[in-house]
């Protein structure tokens, strides 16, 4: 026999199923699916696990950690309490000028003792302003940090301006400090002693600016009680500026605990 034809099955035994029928082609034509032998020994699939009644899934905080601000905050006071005392020693030393000027007309002092009085006022104002840009970094790097804590936790708020508005000519009387207010009222109240800061801030600048243009130049009708006078003004000035820093600088120090309290919880 022909190894090309199945054997044929022995008398008397049951014949072999039939193949399965065809399945008919799905509609739109193809070919039908191969059905699938049931599966043996599998487990069951898990029943649904549900939470018990009143449970509420836990918020996460949106963002990443937040940056520690302790450290520049109380560094950034440091200097504000080192530019007042600039500012003061300024207000003294060209309160003196006036003084040495007017006993220069009078005989009591030379030409060389003006000029030994202008150089101190010179170094005075240097040592300010030093201090002034040493400050401004600081309290930009600060408010960089406390409104990206903020911006972290879901404040509308940008750290690029409340950094960069500190040396916004002008700029810098609201630009900043609207920041900060707007990173921490997303927390809570705006604290009190933010606002005051910033008008204490304001006002030092007025009489920053005064005493600066104080002195005008002088002609030969110009008195010698009126030059005096002004140099005298322009010392008083810088001594009010002194003053009104070391008011700033108090309140300034409690605005920026309180902002970082909201901003940046411990």
């Amino acid at each position: 026999m022909s190894d090309a034809f199945p054997p044929l099955p022995p008398s008397g035994s049951t014949p072999p199923p039939p193949p399965p029928p065809h399945l008919p082609p799905p509609p739109g034509g193809g070919f039908a699916p191969t059905p699938q032998p049931p599966q043996y020994g599998g487990m069951p699939p898990a029943p649904p696990i549900y939470p018990p009644a009143g449970y509420t899934a836990y918020q996460g905080v949106a963002g990443g950690p937040t940056r520690p601000t302790a450290g520049v905050r109380n560094a950034t006071v440091i200097l504000f309490w080192v530019t007042s005392a600039s500012a003061l020693l300024l207000g003294l030393v060209a309160y003196q000028r006036g003084g040495v000027i007017d006993d220069f007309f009078s005989g009591d002092h030379s030409l060389s003792d003006v000029k030994d009085a202008d150089g101190r006022v010179a170094g005075a104002f240097l040592l300010l302003l030093a201090a002034q840009i040493a400050a401004a970094v600081l309290i930009a790097i600060w408010s960089s940090r406390t409104v990206g804590n903020a911006k972290s936790r879901g404040a509308d708020a940008s750290s690029g301006l409340a950094a960069g508005g500190w040396f916004i000519p002008i700029g810098n009387y609201w630009v900043p400090w609207g920041q900060l207010a707007k990173a921490a009222g997303r927390f809570g109240k705006v604290p009190s002693s933010l606002r005051i800061w910033q008008a204490l801030f304001i006002g030092q600048a007025v009489l920053s600016f005064i005493a600066r243009v104080a002195v005008s130049d002088f002609d030969s009708t110009t008195s010698t009680d009126d030059a005096v006078s002004s140099f005298h003004n322009q010392g008083l000035l810088f001594l009010g500026t002194g003053v009104a820093l070391i008011i700033a600088t108090v309140f300034a120090s409690k605005a920026m605990k309180e902002v970082d309290k909201l901003t940046t919880p411990s």
